[in-house]
């Protein structure tokens, strides 16, 4: 051989191997800061999930096929409990949506219940109802705070002087029977 010729060298040289560690440092970095961005948008979407499930939930319940009429109880309501009855062509029933432990309910006013949310702060849930919708103001666990409203039906002046007329006939019958 002659000594004009380079000599090539097989193998990686120090700079190459500064390279690919500083490539392979990039990719994991990468990969752990899309796989903490995605624990995080899982954790708010099981969230926003729950709730819109609850809500949908709801819904479904007082617009089912058999319903004629949902309108407010606000003799049964407070910032504790939302009151409101279900009009059906056979039947009128009133049910309480509240907090139980660390949950919120509808229950009937005869018994049995229907969990909509779980995991629930101990004291953080108020309810506002007024003729025409129900606001619900809760906080969950984890301090999110979610307001959830539902629009319900007025009720009519015949439904109401009906209700007066019951209570009167009701009054009536029971101051004349005797004692």
């Amino acid at each position: 051989m002659t000594e004009n010729t380079p000599v090539k060298a097989k193998g990686f040289l120090l700079g190459e191997a500064m390279l690919a560690i500083l490539i392979t440092t990039v990719v994991i970095i990468t990969l752990q800061m899309l796989l903490q961005s995605l624990r995080d948008a899982h954790r708010q979407s099981v969230h926003q999930t729950d709730v819109a499930y609850a809500y949908t939930q709801f819904y479904r319940f007082i617009h089912d096929d058999d319903v004629e009429k949902v309108v407010a109880n606000l003799q049964g309501s407070s910032f504790k409990i939302a009151s409101f009855k279900i009009k059906k062509a056979t039947d009128e029933k009133i049910y309480y949506i509240e907090q139980y432990g660390n949950m919120i309910r509808v229950r009937g006013s005869k018994g049995g219940h229907m969990p909509l949310l779980l995991n629930i702060k101990g004291t953080s849930t108020s309810f506002s109802t007024n003729k025409d919708r129900i606001r619900i103001i809760l906080t969950e666990k984890d301090g999110r705070v979610s307001y959830l409203y539902f629009k319900l039906d007025q009720e009519d002046d015949k439904d109401k002087d009906k209700e007066k007329d019951h209570d009167k006939e009701d009054k009536k019958g029971k101051s004349q029977r005797p004692t």
